[in-house]
């Protein structure tokens, strides 16, 4: 329940960060496969994912996203 300030663009982030270990959901979050505690179907195809530790906004796997984000997580 922490939140720290980074200089780097989302994209910026991407490149640095292990694909194995991170996956970006959307344009504003990156998730680990620990993080994640349930995973629901939403509306339009997506997902929304309640994480551990829990954040204050939803967090939606974008349309785009939804296959990569499901071989990602091994389903």
């Amino acid at each position: 329940n922490r939140k720290f300030i980074v200089d780097y663009t989302m994209d910026e982030l991407e490149e640095m960060l292990n694909p194995q270990d991170y996956f970006r959901v959307n344009r504003s979050f990156y998730i680990s496969v620990p993080s994640v505690e349930k995973i629901d179907d939403y509306f339009g195809n997506r997902l929304i994912l309640q994480l551990l530790p829990p954040t204050d906004k939803e967090v939606v796997v974008s349309r785009e996203k939804v296959m990569a984000f499901k071989r990602w997580m091994g389903k």
